[in-house]
C-alpha cells in the first residue's frame, strides 16, 4: 500500500443492469476533509443520485456503480 490505505480484499461483486431482483449500488465522492467514497443501495442516505449533484455531507453523486442483490435473493452459488 501507500501507507494510507490497507488492502482488505474484495468487498463485493456486481452484476449487470437488468439482472432479476438486483438493485443499484450508488457511489458518491467527497474531496474534503479527506478524499472519500461512500457506497449505498439507499439513495436517500445522501439525498441525490443525479450525476455530479452535491448531496448531504458534501458528497457528490458519481452515479450507479453496478447492481447487487439484497440478502433475501442470495443464491448458494453467489460469493461475496
Amino acid at each position: 500500500g501507500n501507507g494510507v490505505y490497507t488492502y482488505e480484499g474484495i468487498g463485493f461483486y456486481l452484476g449487470e443492469e437488468g439482472c432479476e431482483n438486483s438493485m443499484p449500488l450508488y457511489r458518491w465522492y467527497r474531496p474534503s476533509p479527506a478524499y472519500d467514497h461512500f457506497y449505498s443501495t439507499t439513495a436517500a442516505e445522501i439525498g441525490t443520485v443525479e450525476y455530479g449533484a452535491e448531496g448531504n455531507y458534501g458528497y457528490s453523486s458519481e452515479g450507479i456503480l453496478g447492481y447487487c442483490y439484497p440478502e433475501a435473493f442470495k443464491r448458494d452459488d453467489m460469493v461475496p
